[in-house]
């Protein structure tokens, strides 16, 4: 007879067994699904995941977007503009699916407007690409990432979006174009534009087309994270569309920040208003528009003097209804992340740039172009009296700011100007000639940053400027820098990462997800800007969350009916 004790013991093995054989089968299962996937032609499981750990940063109304995830990886290897394989406008042109990565660095030119079909991804990560000249258009097409890529000086729009869907644009710079930085329009929708830079740029973002385009009232447009330094307008500028706007710092914008018309719809919330002159940030009427727009604000800061005004705020949706994210409270510490972080890890510097004669003609071309550069393109132009610009780019840390700068025209004459700098000034020159232009810089932090350039004032330009210049002031180098370092003083600075090399007279490694870095009392020079804002570990697929979720069910409910087994046989007993 066996006792009672034996039995239970009996159970108890059975079910142990039964259980280490639910989870052997479900594992290898799950081992079977996840090697029986279909990756993309010629792309590993590593090269898959680092995609993923792109589309992890993916938030707000574009969280959905996949771009080229299940596409071939293209690599552009050239940086000329032609429709031949190793071009980027070969690959945009494609109409196949398509990763893109990046072999070279450098400037790609395109000659005309590239139209960028559907499910494309432009991944600039570990390379410096600029695009000038002409931008891309994103038309009638679904699904494009563009990440990690500089807009830089060119004709009409940086970047054009047009009856298109699933649409994120991450950690982009934007500076010195024609028309818009981003124009969003036609009833293009679940767009989001996050950790970007604008600078140097009149009109940044227009979203809907025209007071008569009612159809635009089908757009929803996430815009976070963004760093909009000293432009002037349109951060965004809305008509009939949704747009949720949060966690952005807007710095001395010229005319307004935020503007809605046309009963656009619009929740601004925990975003960091930092004013100029200029001091009133929200805009909902314009003379060009019949209708005024809704702006709800919520948990802004205000600083230098900035005022907000909302309307018809009870008629704002709440993002809740639409989805979840993560908002940050408005904070200088928030501030201090997005200076740090937003926008490409291209170096970036100062330079000097001169009012574009062309835009006489054409005012959609860049209203700036930078030097060298020559005065007499148009005969109606007076080609002595220049207006001058400093591009100072956005600060990555307070202590970064100008406070006065001196200008040394070539000929002679120099001018100081207190404050930020970053207002034209006018010079007029009494005769012809070649010019080597330099303008220095006075940060907060005691520091002093020179760049140089060469203007042709009513001559041509040599093809050879430093030749050319090497013989008539032999003892300077004109070549721009390549690179401006920043230094950081006495800061304590909060930067997100995994794993990351900065040079501070030494070598640092950075390891924890999150680490404040404090600098010590003598000057540290950080050659390079961290910007990952999180690091999270994939697996071969997110279809693996629901294969654990299959597994982990399945051995629960084996366990549930081993429990009810037990229980069974102990009543029997």
């Amino acid at each position: 007879m066996i006792s009672l004790q034996h039995k239970k013991k009996a159970i108890i093995v059975v079910g142990i067994l039964v259980l280490g054989l639910a989870t052997q089968m479900f594992l290898s299962l799950r081992e079977a699904i996840v090697q029986s996937q279909q990756l993309p032609p010629g792309v590993d499981e590593k090269e898959f995941n680092d995609r993923l750990k792109l589309l992890s940063e993916a938030s707000g109304f574009g969280a959905k977007v996949i771009g080229g995830l299940y596409g071939k990886t293209y690599y552009v290897t050239r940086l000329d503009d032609e429709r031949a394989f190793g071009t980027l406008r070969y690959a945009l042109e494609n109409p196949e699916p398509l990763w893109i990565r990046f072999n070279v660095s450098g400037t790609i030119t395109p000659t005309s407007v590239i139209t960028v079909k559907s499910f494309k991804t432009i991944d600039g990560r570990g390379a410096e690409v600029i695009i000038s000249g002409f931008g891309l258009k994103i038309a009638s097409a679904k699904d494009v990432i563009i990440a990690n890529i500089r807009f830089d000086t060119g004709y009409e729009d940086a970047l054009a979006i047009e009856a298109s869907s699933n649409v994120w644009i991450h950690r982009c710079d934007f500076t010195n174009w024609g028309d818009g930085a981003i124009d969003i329009k036609y009833s293009s929708t679940n767009i989001t534009i996050s950790w970007n830079r604008f600078w140097n740029h009149n009109k940044v973002m227009l979203i809907g087309h025209s007071p008569d385009n009612v159809a635009d009232k089908a757009m929803k447009i996430t815009i976070h994270h963004n760093y909009f330094f000293a432009t002037v307008q349109r951060h965004p500028r809305v008509r009939f569309a949704t747009v949720d706007v949060f966690n952005n710092y807007y710095y001395n914008w010229e005319s307004y920040a935020i503007g809605s018309s046309q009963e656009g719809l619009v929740l601004a919330e925990a975003n960091i208003f930092e004013a100029g002159n200029r001091k009133e940030a929200i805009v909902y009427t314009f003379e060009a528009d019949p209708l005024p727009g809704c702006i709800k604000l919520v948990g802004n800061l205000l600083l230098n003097g900035t005022t907000i005004k909302e309307n018809c705020p009870e008629k704002i949706f709440s993002r809740s209804s639409y989805y979840t994210d993560e908002v940050e409270p408005a904070t200088e510490k928030l501030k201090l992340k997005i200076m740090w972080s937003a926008g490409t890890s291209i170096s970036t510097y100062p330079r000097i740039m001169i009012r574009n004669p062309l835009v006489a003609l054409d005012d959609k071309q860049p209203p700036y172009v930078p030097l060298p550069a020559q005065t007499n393109i148009l005969r109606q132009v007076d080609p002595y009296n220049v207006v001058f610009k400093a591009d100072i780019p956005p600060y990555k840390h307070p202590s970064e700011s100008v406070i006065a700068c001196e200008w040394n025209f070539g000929d002679g004459s120099r001018r100081v100007v207190n404050g930020s700098c970053l207002s034209p000034i006018e010079y007029r020159y009494k005769s012809p000639g070649l010019y080597l232009v330099s303008l220095t810089l006075y940060l907060a932090n005691g520091l002093t940053l020179t760049t140089s350039g060469v203007i042709a004032v009513d001559t041509s330009l040599p093809s050879n400027v430093t030749l050319e210049l090497s013989q008539r002031y032999p003892s300077l180098l004109v070549v721009p820098p390549k690179t401006i370092t920043y230094p950081i003083t006495r800061t304590t600075i909060r930067i997100v990462t995994q794993s990351e090399t900065v040079l501070v007279n030494h070598t640092i490694t950075v390891k924890e997800i999150e680490k404040e870095i404090t600098t010590l009392a003598y000057t540290e020079t950080y050659t390079k800007a961290i910007t990952s804002e999180k690091i999270i570990t994939f697996t071969t697929s997110t279809a693996i969350k629901e294969i654990n979720w299959l597994a982990t069910t399945s051995i629960a409910v084996t366990l549930l009916v081993l429990g009810f087994a037990m229980g069974w046989v102990v009543k029997r007993r």
